[in-house]
Protein backbone atom coordinates (compact mmCIF):
# COMPACT_ATOMS: atom_id res chain seq x y z
CA UNK A 1 0.00 0.00 0.00
CA UNK A 2 1.18 3.01 -1.09
CA UNK A 3 2.40 5.45 2.25
CA UNK A 4 1.69 9.22 2.29
CA UNK A 5 3.74 11.90 1.93
CA UNK A 6 3.25 12.67 5.60
CA UNK A 7 4.23 9.49 6.81
CA UNK A 8 6.97 9.39 4.63
CA UNK A 9 9.14 12.67 5.88
CA UNK A 10 7.90 11.86 9.08
CA UNK A 11 9.85 8.34 8.98
CA UNK A 12 13.24 10.44 7.65
CA UNK A 13 13.00 14.04 9.00
CA UNK A 14 16.27 13.66 11.52
CA UNK A 15 18.00 11.67 8.78
CA UNK A 16 17.49 14.29 5.95
CA UNK A 17 18.05 17.51 9.01
CA UNK A 18 21.63 16.05 9.75
CA UNK A 19 22.24 15.10 5.36
CA UNK A 20 21.01 18.85 4.60
CA UNK A 21 22.74 20.42 7.58
CA UNK A 22 26.01 18.93 6.03
CA UNK A 23 25.45 19.57 2.56
CA UNK A 24 24.89 23.19 3.75
CA UNK A 25 28.00 23.70 5.45
CA UNK A 26 29.74 22.35 2.18
CA UNK A 27 27.24 24.64 0.19
CA UNK A 28 30.49 27.47 -0.63
CA UNK A 29 31.32 24.96 -3.64
CA UNK A 30 27.69 25.65 -5.32
CA UNK A 31 27.14 29.20 -5.22
CA UNK A 32 23.67 29.42 -6.12
CA UNK A 33 23.08 26.34 -3.02
CA UNK A 34 25.09 28.48 -0.72
CA UNK A 35 22.96 31.92 -1.87
CA UNK A 36 19.72 29.77 -1.38
CA UNK A 37 20.85 28.15 2.17
CA UNK A 38 21.48 31.46 3.69
CA UNK A 39 18.38 32.99 2.96
CA UNK A 40 16.81 29.70 4.86
CA UNK A 41 16.80 27.68 7.60
CA UNK A 42 17.10 24.36 7.65
CA UNK A 43 13.57 23.87 9.25
CA UNK A 44 12.32 25.90 6.18
CA UNK A 45 14.27 23.83 3.74
CA UNK A 46 12.81 20.76 5.33
CA UNK A 47 9.47 22.26 5.29
CA UNK A 48 9.50 23.51 1.21
CA UNK A 49 11.24 19.67 0.05
CA UNK A 50 8.01 18.31 2.34
CA UNK A 51 5.57 20.60 0.23
CA UNK A 52 7.11 19.87 -3.22
CA UNK A 53 6.32 16.02 -2.02
CA UNK A 54 3.15 16.70 -0.96
CA UNK A 55 2.40 18.03 -4.36
CA UNK A 56 4.03 15.58 -7.08
CA UNK A 57 1.84 13.04 -4.93
CA UNK A 58 -1.01 15.24 -5.62
CA UNK A 59 -0.42 15.65 -9.53
CA UNK A 60 0.31 11.98 -9.43
CA UNK A 61 -3.36 11.34 -7.79
CA UNK A 62 -4.56 14.65 -10.29
CA UNK A 63 -3.78 12.02 -13.34
CA UNK A 64 -5.43 9.33 -11.61
CA UNK A 65 -8.24 11.12 -11.23
CA UNK A 66 -8.56 12.32 -14.85
CA UNK A 67 -8.28 9.19 -16.97
CA UNK A 68 -10.78 7.61 -14.13
CA UNK A 69 -13.06 10.49 -14.59
CA UNK A 70 -13.97 11.03 -10.81
CA UNK A 71 -15.05 14.59 -11.16
CA UNK A 72 -15.99 14.78 -7.21
CA UNK A 73 -12.61 13.77 -6.08
CA UNK A 74 -11.28 15.29 -9.01
CA UNK A 75 -12.13 18.97 -8.31
CA UNK A 76 -11.26 18.49 -4.73
CA UNK A 77 -7.55 18.98 -5.91
CA UNK A 78 -8.58 22.73 -6.54
CA UNK A 79 -8.92 25.68 -4.18
CA UNK A 80 -12.96 26.60 -4.08
CA UNK A 81 -11.85 29.92 -6.10
CA UNK A 82 -9.56 28.12 -8.24
CA UNK A 83 -8.95 28.94 -12.13
CA UNK A 84 -8.64 26.99 -14.90
CA UNK A 85 -6.92 28.20 -17.79
CA UNK A 86 -7.89 26.04 -21.49
CA UNK A 87 -8.81 26.65 -24.88
CA UNK A 88 -12.08 27.19 -24.42
CA UNK A 89 -11.20 30.29 -22.01
CA UNK A 90 -11.00 30.86 -18.28
CA UNK A 91 -13.23 28.73 -16.10
CA UNK A 92 -13.44 29.70 -12.24
CA UNK A 93 -14.44 27.81 -9.30
CA UNK A 94 -14.86 23.97 -8.34
CA UNK A 95 -18.21 23.73 -10.25
CA UNK A 96 -17.73 24.86 -13.59
CA UNK A 97 -14.28 23.39 -13.31
CA UNK A 98 -16.53 20.03 -12.65
CA UNK A 99 -19.31 20.76 -14.78
CA UNK A 100 -16.91 21.73 -18.27
CA UNK A 101 -15.00 18.21 -17.57
CA UNK A 102 -18.20 16.13 -17.08
CA UNK A 103 -19.82 17.93 -20.01
CA UNK A 104 -16.49 16.66 -21.84
CA UNK A 105 -16.66 13.45 -21.14
CA UNK A 106 -20.63 13.16 -21.97
CA UNK A 107 -19.38 14.31 -25.70
CA UNK A 108 -16.74 11.92 -26.02
CA UNK A 109 -18.74 8.52 -24.64
CA UNK A 110 -21.26 10.02 -27.46
CA UNK A 111 -18.66 10.04 -29.71
CA UNK A 112 -17.91 6.22 -29.00
CA UNK A 113 -21.08 4.67 -29.04
CA UNK A 114 -21.18 1.54 -31.03
CA UNK A 115 -17.61 1.24 -30.79
CA UNK A 116 -15.15 -1.58 -29.27
CA UNK A 117 -13.50 -0.03 -26.00
CA UNK A 118 -9.94 0.79 -26.70
CA UNK A 119 -6.84 1.26 -24.11
CA UNK A 120 -5.55 4.54 -23.26
CA UNK A 121 -3.46 6.28 -20.56
CA UNK A 122 -2.08 9.41 -19.31
CA UNK A 123 1.02 9.99 -18.32
CA UNK A 124 2.69 13.24 -16.52
CA UNK A 125 6.59 13.87 -16.66
CA UNK A 126 9.07 16.37 -16.32
CA UNK A 127 7.75 17.55 -13.36
CA UNK A 128 9.26 21.10 -11.48
CA UNK A 129 7.80 22.26 -8.68
CA UNK A 130 9.32 25.53 -6.50
CA UNK A 131 8.04 26.33 -3.24
CA UNK A 132 8.10 29.96 -3.26
CA UNK A 133 6.66 30.89 0.04
CA UNK A 134 5.01 29.48 3.18
CA UNK A 135 1.31 28.95 1.27
CA UNK A 136 2.29 29.27 -2.15
CA UNK A 137 4.26 27.64 -5.04
CA UNK A 138 4.42 26.68 -8.85
CA UNK A 139 4.75 23.55 -10.74
CA UNK A 140 4.90 22.77 -14.23
CA UNK A 141 4.74 19.03 -16.06
CA UNK A 142 4.47 17.69 -19.18
CA UNK A 143 1.17 15.19 -19.91
CA UNK A 144 0.70 13.00 -22.43
CA UNK A 145 -2.29 11.10 -23.49
CA UNK A 146 -2.33 7.97 -25.54
CA UNK A 147 -4.61 5.76 -27.38
CA UNK A 148 -4.85 3.00 -28.98
CA UNK A 149 -6.20 2.95 -32.36
CA UNK A 150 -8.49 0.53 -34.82
CA UNK A 151 -5.86 -1.46 -36.04
CA UNK A 152 -4.39 -1.94 -32.27
CA UNK A 153 -1.62 0.53 -32.90
CA UNK A 154 -0.86 2.73 -29.89
CA UNK A 155 -0.16 6.47 -30.50
CA UNK A 156 0.26 9.68 -28.92
CA UNK A 157 -3.19 11.72 -28.88
CA UNK A 158 -1.86 14.63 -27.42
CA UNK A 159 0.49 16.12 -25.25
CA UNK A 160 1.67 19.60 -23.50
CA UNK A 161 2.09 21.18 -20.07
CA UNK A 162 0.25 21.85 -17.13
CA UNK A 163 1.86 25.17 -15.79
CA UNK A 164 0.16 25.81 -12.29
CA UNK A 165 -0.06 28.10 -8.93
CA UNK A 166 -0.74 25.72 -5.83
CA UNK A 167 -2.09 27.42 -2.71
CA UNK A 168 -2.35 26.00 0.82
CA UNK A 169 -5.79 26.50 2.42
CA UNK A 170 -6.29 25.18 5.98
CA UNK A 171 -3.54 23.19 5.79
CA UNK A 172 -3.89 21.81 2.19
CA UNK A 173 -1.99 21.97 -1.05
CA UNK A 174 -4.50 22.89 -3.81
CA UNK A 175 -4.32 24.38 -7.12
CA UNK A 176 -5.11 27.77 -7.17
CA UNK A 177 -4.48 28.41 -10.90
CA UNK A 178 -4.09 26.30 -13.78
CA UNK A 179 -3.19 26.69 -17.43
CA UNK A 180 -2.88 23.46 -19.76
CA UNK A 181 -0.65 24.51 -23.22
CA UNK A 182 -1.09 21.91 -26.03
CA UNK A 183 1.91 21.69 -27.89
CA UNK A 184 1.18 18.16 -29.49
CA UNK A 185 -2.32 18.15 -30.41
CA UNK A 186 -4.64 16.68 -33.44
CA UNK A 187 -5.55 19.76 -36.22
CA UNK A 188 -3.25 22.20 -34.65
CA UNK A 189 -0.91 23.87 -36.45
CA UNK A 190 3.10 24.15 -35.77
CA UNK A 191 2.63 27.68 -35.54
CA UNK A 192 -0.08 27.47 -32.67
CA UNK A 193 2.09 24.64 -30.93
CA UNK A 194 5.00 26.83 -30.85
CA UNK A 195 3.23 29.61 -29.16
CA UNK A 196 1.88 27.52 -26.48
CA UNK A 197 5.69 26.05 -25.73
CA UNK A 198 6.60 29.86 -25.84
CA UNK A 199 3.61 30.72 -23.11
CA UNK A 200 5.36 27.79 -20.49
CA UNK A 201 8.44 30.08 -20.46
CA UNK A 202 6.83 32.92 -19.19
CA UNK A 203 6.05 31.40 -15.96
CA UNK A 204 6.79 32.08 -12.38
CA UNK A 205 8.57 29.24 -12.44
CA UNK A 206 10.96 29.65 -14.68
CA UNK A 207 11.36 33.20 -12.89
CA UNK A 208 12.01 31.76 -9.82
CA UNK A 209 14.61 28.94 -11.34
CA UNK A 210 16.23 31.49 -12.48
CA UNK A 211 17.21 33.32 -9.15
CA UNK A 212 18.27 29.80 -8.10
CA UNK A 213 20.50 29.60 -10.80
Amino acid sequence: MRSSPGTRWAAVLDIVGAALAAFMISAPTFPSAARAAEKLSVEQRLEHLEAADIIRFKLEDYMRLLQSADWDNYVKLFAPDAKLDIVEGILTGRDAIKTRMANATARMAKAREGQPRRQRGDILSNIKVIVTGPDTAAAQSRFTMLGEDANGNFMVTGSGYYTDQWVKVDGNWLIGYRAVHWDMLHGQKADDAAKEVEATRKTELDAMANKLR
